[in-house]
C-alpha cells in the first residue's frame, strides 16, 4: 500500500478521529493574541536589559553566555505565566536520572497510584541548541497539558547545551535516556513496545538525528516520532525562510545556531542534518512520523519537504500545518484558541500512534 505522504490541514483543528522581528515584519494576518505576545516579549526584554549591569546579549567577542541564558530564562518564565495555561490538576511532575542524564517525568496521578505501565514519549525541549531547560515553566505547562489530555507519560531530557557541548552531545544524551528506558521499561512505568520520541524546535532536530541513528542501528525500537516546528537543516531553505526569517528574532538566527551547535562539518557523523539524510534516501528506518509546522515560520518549507521525502521513502508520515501560527505560538494556550487546538491535536495524535494504555 502506498504510504501517506502528507496531509495538510488549514486551519489546524482537533479531530477525535485523527489522532522576534516585530512591527513591519509581522504578517498582517497574525492573530491579536500573537501580536500581544510579541509586544509583551519586546517589553520584557527592554525591561530586563535596562536593569542589567552587563552588555545586552549578542555574539561578539566578550559574549556573556550566562547572562544571555539568565535573560532568556526570565523572559520565558514570565511569558509562560501570562500566556500559557497552568499545569492541569492530576499531573505529577518529578525529576529523575536516566542513563546518567537528568530527566523530568510527567505522568497522570492515577498511574502513580496504580503503578500501571503507560505509553511513553521521550521529549526534547527547544531553545536554539543554546538555551532552555526541562524545568522552564512553559515546558511544565505544555507537557503537563499533553499528559492530562492523552494519558501517556513524558520523560523530558535535560540534554547538554551548545556551545560548551557541540554536536553530537545532545543527541548522545537523548540516546542514553532512550536506551535506559528501553532496557527496563517497567522500571520507568513505560509499557514495553510503546516508546516514542519527540521534540520542539531545536529539540525536534536533535530528536530527528537520534531517531535516524536508531533507525540504522536499532530499527523498530521507536514506535513514533513527533517533530514540532523542526529545523531539519542549518542553512536557509525555501520561500518561507525569505518571507519569515525576521519572525525568529534575527535573519542570522539559523547561522548563529549552526555556529554554536555544529560549527564544523568535521563534527558531522552522518546524522547531524536530517534533511540531508532524507535527500540521500537514508531515512527509511524512521518510525511513523508526525510533523507540525507553522504557517508563518521560516522553518516551515524545510520541515514540509522533509515530510514529503519521508513519505516517498515509505515512512508513514503525517504533516500538519498550523494556519495563522508563528514559530512558538502553539505555547499560547491561555490566550490563543488555535494554540489549544494545536496542543489537543498533538496529544491525540501521539496517543493514537503510541497505542492504547495496557489494560
Amino acid at each position: 500500500m502506498a504510504p501517506k505522504v502528507m496531509e495538510m490541514s488549514r486551519p489546524l483543528t482537533v479531530s477525535a478521529s485523527m489522532p522576534e522581528g516585530f512591527g513591519a515584519a509581522l504578517p498582517p494576518e497574525l492573530d491579536p493574541a500573537i501580536r500581544a505576545w510579541q509586544r509583551r516579549e519586546a517589553e520584557l526584554r527592554a525591561e530586563i536589559a535596562a536593569r542589567a549591569t552587563r552588555p545586552a546579549p549578542g555574539m561578539p567577542v566578550g559574549f556573556d553566555l550566562a547572562g544571555m541564558r539568565a535573560l532568556e530564562r526570565e523572559v520565558s518564565d514570565r511569558l509562560a505565566r501570562e500566556f500559557t495555561a497552568p499545569v492541569p490538576e492530576g499531573v505529577v511532575i518529578e525529576d529523575l536520572t536516566a542513563g546518567g542524564v537528568r530527566v523530568r517525568r510527567y505522568r497522570p496521578a492515577l498511574q502513580v497510584a496504580t503503578d500501571a505501565p503507560l505509553p511513553t514519549q521521550i521529549w526534547l525541549h527547544g531553545g536554539g541548541f543554546v538555551v532552555g531547560a526541562v524545568d522552564e515553566e512553559v515546558n511544565d505547562r505544555i507537557l503537563g497539558m499533553r499528559v492530562a489530555l492523552s494519558g501517556f507519560q513524558i520523560l523530558s531530557v535535560d540534554y547538554r547545551l551548545a556551545p560548551e557541548h557541540l554536536y553530537p552531545a545532545a543527541v548522545q544524551d537523548a540516546l542514553a535516556v532512550i536506551g535506559a528506558v528501553a532496557a527496563d521499561p517497567l522500571a520507568w512505568g513505560a509499557a514495553p513496545g510503546q516508546l516514542g520520541l519527540g521534540g520542539a524546535s531545536a529539540g525536534a532536530m536533535i530528536a530527528a538525528s537520534a531517531a535516524l541513528r536508531l533507525g540504522a542501528t536499532r530499527p523498530g525500537l521507536l514506535r513514533h516520532l513527533c517533530l514540532e516546528v523542526p529545523p531539519v537543516t542549518l542553512v536557509p531553505h525555501g520561500e518561507s525562510w525569505t518571507a519569515y526569517a525576521p519572525l525568529l528574532g534575527s535573519t542570522d538566527a539559523l547561522a548563529l545556531a549552526a555556529l554554536a551547535y555544529l560549527p564544523s562539518a568535521t563534527l558531522d557523523d552522518g546524522y547531524a542534518v536530517p534533511l540531508t539524510l532524507a535527500q540521500q534516501g537514508r531515512a527509511a528506518g524512521l518510525p511513523p512520523t508526525t510533523i507540525l509546522t507553522a504557517e508563518f515560520d521560516a522553518l516551515r518549507d524545510g520541515a514540509e519537504e522533509f515530510g514529503r521525502l519521508l513519505g516517498e521513502a515509505g515512512v508513514p508520515t503525517h504533516v500538519m500545518r498550523g494556519e495563522g501560527h508563528v514559530h512558538a505560538s502553539s505555547f499560547l494556550t491561555r490566550t490563543f484558541k488555535a494554540a489549544r487546538q494545536w496542543q489537543g491535536w498533538l496529544a491525540l495524535a501521539v496517543a493514537a500512534a503510541l497505542g492504547p494504555t495496557p489494560a
